[in-house]
């Protein structure tokens, strides 16, 4: 299968469409056939190895950390997906992966597409959300600043409700 491998840390000239093994969805992993893949500031950090303090990935890697796709196979122990559904997904921080033709991710970090959403709108949501979970999660009592739509907020939030955030 063909995917975008990092090979060095750097410039985008240290990375290349590369032809690549499929992987293989392990206990609770699925296989997913990627249909989008979204481009992140933090794939942009990790190419240039600004993150290394945090991730120190063994090259080469695949890179490419939220998609949108279709489950191809399920590992054993899968109870909440089967083969053809649609789903989004944030693959593992510590292996990467979604910008290839096939990714496997783990079904905690995966959900059902709403049939309202197409491929490449729903790649927008997994690390959005997750970003928005965690702000929500850490912001009782303290002070909030979270990114939403491009534009930096910072609030007072008192309780994690959304009706508390700004929107």
């Amino acid at each position: 299968m063909r995917a975008l491998v990092l090979s060095r840390y750097g410039g985008p000239e240290h990375t290349a469409l590369t032809d690549v093994p499929q992987p293989s969805p392990r206990t609770g992993e699925l296989l997913v056939r990627v249909h989008a893949a979204g481009l992140n500031p933090v794939d942009f950090k990790t190419r240039a190895g600004a993150l290394k303090i945090i991730h120190n990935y063994p090259l080469p890697i695949v890179m490419g950390n939220e998609l949108s796709g279709v489950v191809e196979a399920v590992g054993p122990g899968v109870m909440r997906f089967a083969k053809g559904d649609r789903v989004f997904a944030r693959v593992n921080k510590d292996f990467m992966g979604a910008f290839a033709e096939y990714a496997v991710v783990h079904e905690d970090h995966a959900a059902r597409m709403p049939t309202s959403l197409d491929f490449p709108s729903a790649v927008a949501v997994p690390l959005a959300t997750m970003a928005d979970h965690s702000c929500r999660k850490a912001a009782s009592g303290s002070v909030l600043i979270a990114l939403r739509a491009g534009i930096k907020l910072a609030t007072s939030a008192t309780s994690t409700s959304s009706n508390d955030m700004p929107r």
